[in-house]
């Protein structure tokens, strides 16, 4: 399990420090001589064992002191997860993708189409208006009446 073990307060006489686990009781230490500066800092412990919810954090210089700090374990863990003890740290695991791609080339088709324009025909019709032409043809009496003799008068 890969925690991130973090002091926020440590006086000058302390460390360095040993680690241990809950799991057995806090009795062997499962990381020995990690110094103050670095527990400061933020140390990352990949060596805690399975199941520890404790951790207790012991001074092995002049000062004998120690804290033990509750670690929050997710119930249900699907990916690789860090816990954090006082600052925040995300281990995330990429999982390789594999991407696989398919040409098909299909034979060229070649289509011609021709498109006939239509024909516009245009008809224009003149429309003349009608001449009417009177001829005027001064009247002549006839004469004597000639038998058998049709006289006609035109209009």
């Amino acid at each position: 399990m890969n925690v991130v073990i973090q002091l926020t307060v440590a006086n000058l006489d302390t460390g360095p420090f040993n680690l241990y686990s809950n799991v057995d009781t806090f009795t062997t230490p499962f990381a020995t001589g990690i110094s103050r500066s670095i527990l400061l800092a933020g140390y990352t412990c990949t060596v805690v064992p399975n199941g520890t919810s404790v951790i207790r954090v012991k001074s092995t210089g002049v000062c004998q002191n120690y804290i033990d700090i509750t670690i929050n374990i997710p119930a249900t863990t699907t990916t690789t997860s860090t816990t954090i003890i006082v600052i925040t740290t995300t281990t995330t695991t990429a999982i390789p993708v594999t991407t696989t791609t398919t040409t098909t080339i299909s034979p060229v088709i070649t289509t011609t189409t021709t498109t006939a324009v239509p024909v516009t025909t245009t008809t224009t019709t003149t429309v003349v208006p009608a001449t009417t032409t009177t001829t005027t043809t001064p009247f002549v009496e006839p004469g004597p009446t000639v038998e058998n003799q049709t006289f006609f008068t035109l209009n």
